[in-house]
């Protein structure tokens, strides 16, 4: 394979949706997507021009504008580039599922043979000597050389089994079906159907539209006549011998007499008969409407409802998704953090919980519904309240849900693997609200005349939604008539399947359709979705700052902290379970009449009855020491030591802090921060490590909606490590303060370059050169 038509091939696999959407743009008033200075994408709605101002939820500078063309200073309308990648994405064939998905404009079948074509010539092209390179080439995400072809192999298995679902078939069937079209590829010309040059989405879909009209729709309007005649040529084939079997098989055996008065002798009534399925009846619909406009015109509902099936049918999860989610995170809520989602699968949750029959469940109908669905996640996009953009992180486009999956998919979130979750809710319920856009026409409202439900009350009968077995499968029987004829023909051919079409989509509109609201949406067209909270989203600086105003709060001594850290041993998971014991307290003590001085392990054992399994339970001097004045310095002292064995690790030791504080150091300031440290002992470093680790916690998380917040690239660390040691949360007795406290005149020499936004990096370097020099 040329280079030259590798190229071609990566040509015609590239999608680009930027210009759809400017032509699109150029003739309707929609949303549209613009970038702060920064490059921050935010979304206007309504007819897409900016009429206010606003900050920007990532980095806090002006967005917007005024008077709908004057944009806020670097502020512009964002190019609408296409996320997909030219190649073979599809990924490891373990994440296809077996659901087949109708695409630009064509059926779920049509594309489920193209699909098993193209593999078909990229195996065939892979073991032609001195092509395997570059084919392996097409591979998204790249592969070796020597796993191309099973990788093809097995993509190839897979599109058959897709093929037998979609199709109804029997393997054999599809094997026929398969051969009877590579029979007419070889055989007839294809030169008025192929374009040389497929340069664009246009010229693609223009091919696959030839392609699918002149062969794949034939194939599927002359099935039962493709399939008879090659079970005939199966059976007259000499080479096989006079087999009986085969005739009985292949179900083209003929019988001298037949009797309706002995008809277990007769094998008639006994043989395969196609099956009335909801499938079938869609099957036989295409074909009906295929080519006959003036027949889907009398059909528009049935028509429509085809066309969004696929999205229909998972829209009847969300009910149980929605409730068994509202259950989850009330049991989890603040009780994870999203290291822990993130790590944590499903599987390990199970074990702990005793196989959660609502975890299960939830496992269950929210994999359905992502097989379903998640091709289609890949380009969607949404905008929270606080006008965030959400987009389906890239390693989870080809991933299948299941019990080794992080728990997070499950719980949503506008971060992190939440994003699964939070997105197949949000994609489903707009198809919803299109759905309905789209079906008012041909009734007697309009869709601004639905009532309105928000996310959170959403049942069943609010929802076009259905279940393909209790839904519709009875419409279905109800509006089939099936005849069978004996001894007028073998096989399929005695049996007669004809529809009311009509009469179903009457039937349609009365009972899945009639009745139905609109999804309850906000200014910016996001909806309200019950997102998860974590653990730190109780104890951010908002809170602490709350303990303090109602119990004056002290520091521990430094021996005193340094006992406690000792006795938990770099132990992990006993200083996490403590960090949630003295969580859940800081939310009751923000809400009960307590004293200052009142002993905590008593309020934690007595007051709050916590169990032996919690609580300071593995710190003797905590228990003996710690008051309640003392909370704020313990959550730090347990939240620090946490934080030192992730980082020790390598592992992410500041999960709820956003990019804008990971701003890496240069070379220069590296050099800077060493020559300081290097003329520190190591107990003072310790202190620098731990005033840092606070201004990081207590200062530049939690804050960014404050009407006073400042971006961290607009200040120094220094100013903020001096500002947080001369304006201490807490008092800390004065013999004590020269050794447990770093003096202003400490930090003058901290290089001034060295920016709020670069804390972690510096955090991160500081702890390993204390390492480095304990060690």
């Amino acid at each position: 394979m040329p280079q030259d038509n590798v190229d071609e091939i990566l040509r015609a696999l590239e999608i680009d949706h930027s210009k759809t959407m400017d032509d699109y743009n150029a003739g309707h008033e929609i949303p549209k997507l613009w970038q702060c200075a920064n490059g921050h994408r935010y979304v206007i709605g309504d007819c897409g021009n900016p009429n206010a101002r606003g900050r920007c939820p990532e980095c806090q500078i002006d967005i917007g504008g005024a008077r709908y063309h004057v944009a806020a200073e670097g502020n512009l309308l964002a190019r609408v580039a296409d996320q997909t990648q030219p190649g073979h994405t599809l990924g490891a064939v373990e994440s296809r599922s077996l659901e087949a998905l109708p695409e630009r404009g064509m059926s779920a079948a049509a594309c489920a043979v193209l699909r098993f074509l193209t593999h078909a010539t990229l195996y065939i092209s892979a073991g032609q000597l001195g092509q395997l390179s570059e084919v392996c080439q097409l591979v998204r995400p790249a592969i070796s050389d020597a796993e191309v072809i099973p990788f093809f192999w097995g993509h190839l298995q897979k599109d058959l089994q897709v093929l037998q679902r979609v199709l109804g078939r029997s393997c054999d069937d599809v094997y026929l079906l398969l051969h009877h079209l590579c029979h007419q590829l070889t055989k007839l010309s294809t030169v008025h159907y192929w374009t040389p040059k497929l340069k664009s989405k246009k010229e693609r879909e223009e091919w696959e539209r030839k392609f699918t009209e002149h062969y794949i729709q034939p194939l599927f309007q002359q099935t039962e006549e493709v399939i008879k005649n090659g079970n005939d040529l199966l059976v007259s084939d000499t080479r096989q011998g006079q087999n009986q079997l085969l005739n009985v098989v292949f179900e083209v055996s003929e019988q001298d007499e037949q009797s309706d008065e002995d008809l277990q002798h007769t094998a008639a009534p006994w043989k395969y008969r196609t099956r009335i399925t909801v499938d079938h009846f869609f099957r036989k619909f295409e074909l009906h409407v295929h080519g006959n406009q003036a027949d889907s015109d009398r059909l528009p509902v049935l028509t429509l409802f085809h066309k969004e099936s696929h999205h229909l049918r998972a829209l009847h999860y969300v009910p149980d998704i929605l409730a068994l989610q509202r259950h989850l995170l009330q049991q989890l809520r603040h009780r994870l953090s999203r290291v822990d989602v993130s790590k944590t699968t499903v599987r390990d949750l199970l074990d702990k919980t005793a196989e959660n029959p609502e975890l299960l469940k939830l496992l269950e109908v929210f994999s359905q519904a992502w097989d379903i669905v998640k091709d289609y996640l890949f380009s969607h996009r949404c905008q929270t309240a606080e006008g965030k953009i959400v987009h389906l992180p890239e390693e989870y486009h080809t991933v299948r849900i299941g019990e080794k999956s992080p728990v997070g998919v499950l719980l949503p979130d506008t971060e992190g693997p939440g994003r699964c979750a939070y997105l197949l809710i949000h994609y489903l319920l707009v198809q919803h609200n299109d759905f309905l856009q789209r079906y008012c026409p041909h009734t007697r409202h309009t869709f601004d005349q639905l009532p309105e439900v928000p996310v959170h009350m959403l049942t069943r009968r609010h929802l076009v939604s259905y279940s393909p077995q209790t839904d519709l499968l009875p419409l279905v029987l109800a509006h089939c008539n099936s005849s069978l004829h004996l001894g007028h023909g073998d096989g399929d051919s005695a049996t007669r399947l004809d529809y009311d079409f009509q009469g179903f989509e009457l039937q349609l509109r009365n009972t899945l359709l009639l009745g139905k609201s609109r999804v309850l949406r906000g200014q910016r067209g996001d909806m309200e979705i019950e997102t998860m909270s974590y653990c730190a989203d109780i104890t951010s600086s908002k809170l602490i700052n709350r303990l303090g105003e109602k119990i004056s709060q002290e520091a521990l001594e430094v021996r005193v902290q340094r006992q406690i850290t000792s006795e938990f041993q770099e132990n992990l998971t006993d200083i996490c379970q403590a960090i949630d014991s003295v969580n859940t307290t800081l939310t009751f003590l923000l809400t009960l009449k307590v004293t200052a001085d009142q002993s905590l392990h008593a309020f934690m054992v007595e007051t709050l009855r916590m169990k032996d399994n919690e609580g300071l339970r593995h710190s003797r001097k905590a228990q003996q020491y710690c008051c309640l004045k003392h909370v704020q310095s313990l959550w730090l002292l347990l939240c620090f030591l946490r934080a030192r064995i992730l980082a020790t690790h390598n592992e992410e030791a500041f999960d709820e802090q956003g990019r804008e504080l990971r701003k890496e150091l240069s070379e220069r300031q590296v050099d800077e921060v060493n020559s300081i440290l290097r003329r520190l002992t190591p107990e003072r470093v310790e202190l620098v490590l731990t005033q840092i680790y606070q201004c990081i916690v207590l200062r530049l998380t939690g804050h960014s909606q404050d009407e006073d917040y400042a971006s961290p690239d607009n200040y120094s660390l220094r100013w903020l490590l001096t500002d947080s040691v001369e304006n201490s949360v807490y008092s800390i007795p004065g013999e004590d303060r020269q050794q447990d406290q770093l003096a202003p005149a400490e930090l003058e020499s901290f290089p001034e370059s060295v920016l709020a936004s670069q804390a972690i990096p510096v955090w991160t370097h500081v702890l390993t050169h204390l390492t480095e020099r304990q060690q």
